[in-house]
């Protein structure tokens, strides 16, 4: 079993018991064993103790009120600057220079345009359903990453219908894709045919890169 301590670890009943020790050893130090001067010197030093504690507390509610007018006045002063900072942003006579000076943004007022696609995606085709197919892409550059390459908003994705190896003309637009996988479904006859991909990237503008290897897959019938 722990040892109880004889002198109170918080402040406030630390402050009880030590005035009640005081003012008993006063009344009566004889009765303790204790001198006068004893129990006099004690009492001297919680007086000073109660003074002392005080004088904290006080000094607590201040700085506790200090604190909470310097978050006050920055929030004003923040909403201020944010004020004047939109002002000059607005102005066209402002330049970007000025901007620089006093601390604040220069933002673009042209994009940078996009620029071709220069690589070729990767795709995988698996018969998920009849008559379905979903297309998994990726950049042949990065198997390993699901993501686009930098510029690029879209996958086109061509098929053509047939047994034989198609020709160019015979691939038609079956989707633009934005994530992958993309879900490609057929006609009724086309159940048991083979369809042959072709991928390639598009930027937003519609530039489009060059076209992935081939990839051929059975329609599912049933």
């Amino acid at each position: 079993m722990a040892k109880r301590s004889l002198v109170p670890t918080s402040e406030g009943k630390f402050s009880l018991w030590i005035r009640t020790l005081a003012k008993i050893l006063l009344a009566n130090p004889e009765l303790y064993g204790l001198t006068e001067a004893q129990v006099t010197k004690l009492s001297e030093l919680v007086a000073q103790w109660d003074e002392d504690y005080e004088a904290a507390e006080r000094a607590r509610d201040i700085a506790r009120g200090a604190v909470e007018k310097r978050k006050e006045t920055r929030r004003v002063l923040t909403e201020e600057a944010r004020m004047l900072a939109r002002l000059v942003q607005a102005n066209p006579n402002v330049t970007d220079e000025a901007r620089r000076d006093a601390g604040l943004p220069v933002h673009k007022t042209h994009r940078t345009p996009a620029s071709t696609p220069k690589s070729a995606p990767m795709c995988q085709v698996i018969a998920t359903d009849r008559l379905e197919h979903m297309v998994s892409y990726v950049d042949s550059l990065t198997p390993t990453r699901r993501a686009k390459p930098d510029g690029v908003a879209s996958c086109q994705i061509y098929v053509a219908i047939g047994d034989a190896a198609p020709n160019a003309s015979d691939y038609v637009l079956a989707g633009v894709a934005t994530r992958t996988p993309h879900k490609v479904t057929f006609k009724e006859d086309d159940g048991g045919k083979t369809a042959h991909y072709l991928l390639r990237w598009a930027n937003a503008k519609g530039d489009t890169g060059p076209w992935s290897h081939g990839v051929s897959a059975t329609i599912p019938a049933v």
